[in-house]
């Protein structure tokens, strides 16, 4: 069996207002620090989604304590994100592990019918992420990272 995973690495909660949910996990449960990070598609060059140039942004906290890294995600353009506010409200997205190689994760994958929900790759398709719909096969939205994630 081929092992794809290398490490456990983060869990990503969608939220409707970061700055609240930030405060809630800070002050009602000592969660923190946070870094607070407004993702534009300036911080990845040529970034595009789906193979498209897109607008994709979105304010995005993270914590890393614990041994891996909590993610909140506050949607603020049209995006998987969103559909997942609206949806669902806030709550539990997705879970990413450190790969071992991206594209035969991917390739393996997609032979099976299970295209990326959303792929976000910088200009030179080096460094980027996706997304998965695994909830049949293992309960998760499965993040998987081209390059070193964080």
């Amino acid at each position: 069996m081929k092992q794809y995973f290398e490490k456990f690495f983060q869990v990503g909660i969608i939220v409707d207002n970061i700055d609240t949910f930030v405060q809630r996990y800070k002050n009602d449960f000592g969660i923190g620090p946070w870094e607070i990070v407004n993702f534009t598609p300036a911080l990845m060059d040529g970034m595009t989604v789906n193979g498209e140039v897109k607008d994709l942004r979105m304010k995005i906290a993270f914590c890393r304590s614990f041994g891996t890294e909590l993610e909140l995600i506050q949607p603020i353009s049209e995006s998987i994100y969103m559909d997942w506010l609206r949806q669902h409200g806030p709550g539990l997205h997705h879970v990413a592990f450190v790969l071992n190689d991206y594209e035969s994760l991917m390739s393996d994958l997609t032979a099976k019918g299970k295209k990326p929900l959303m792929e976000v790759l910088d200009g030179s398709k080096s460094r980027g992420f996706a997304y998965v719909d695994l909830l049949k096969e293992l309960g998760i939205i499965l993040e998987m990272h081209k390059g070193q994630p964080g």
